[in-house]
């Protein structure tokens, strides 16, 4: 993800100009509806709007963290069993060799974790339509559209 300033109002930055915020080869940008500003929250409102939210992550550190959970888990569950009266020879603890792999989850940074975008729509600058009028201002864009042949 690049971010740079306008260089004027509704001039984008050159892209050597901008700054590089956050890369990964992993990551996924989706869109959330959102209420309208200001309006009352109604469950399956036709009007809404969208926000965009963009995740960046690396799959080597979550490779290494889901690693250090599985050792996490299997030293509480011995740790259990010992406290309940397991020998302490029946049990397997398991570590890192070097005390650095520790670190692992959090060694590659991808800069940029998450991030979100919107243009605010608010309740007041809608004109809000029934059903049928929207279904009758729908069809006659419709035939707007159609240029007869």
């Amino acid at each position: 993800m690049l971010f740079g300033p306008e260089v004027k109002p509704g001039i984008e930055c050159k892209p050597k100009d901008m700054k590089l915020i956050g890369e990964s080869d992993f990551g996924s940008t989706f869109f959330v509806a959102n209420n309208l500003q200001e309006s009352e929250s109604i469950r399956n409102d036709p009007y809404f709007c969208t926000k965009m939210h963009s995740l960046n992550w690396s799959a080597e550190n979550t490779a290494n963290a889901l690693n250090l959970l599985y050792m996490s888990i299997k030293n509480i569950k011995a740790h259990l069993l010992y406290r309940n009266g397991e020998p302490a020879g029946n049990l397997d603890f398991i570590g890192f060799k070097d005390e650095n792999d520790f670190n692992a989850p959090w060694e590659s940074n991808v800069g940029l974790v998450s991030s979100n975008m919107d243009f605010p729509v608010y309740e007041k600058d809608i004109v809000r339509l029934t059903q049928k009028e929207l279904k009758k201002q729908i069809i006659a864009n419709k035939t707007k559209a159609i240029k007869p042949s």
